[in-house]
């Protein structure tokens, strides 16, 4: 199984900005699987519809978690 990323859009964001599909690609091609995922309300976000939207991306358990702010 390759090693997952997730990458989290921020407040107003989309999966597709910024640097986003660059950085997809340079994961992939070193054989990760990436999700970028479009979370709810990004205009107005709240913690819990966050977190449980997570919770259905991830599906499970994650060994590791590297932030970047």
């Amino acid at each position: 199984m390759s090693k997952r990323v997730f990458i989290i859009h921020g407040w107003g964001g989309y999966p597709e900005e910024g640097c986003f599909p660059w950085l997809r690609l340079n994961l992939e091609n070193r054989g990760f699987a990436v999700q970028i995922p479009a979370m709810p309300d990004t205009d107005w976000p709240q913690i819990d519809p966050w977190v449980s939207h997570l919770a259905k991306v991830v599906h499970s358990p994650i060994s590791a978690i590297f932030e970047r702010g």
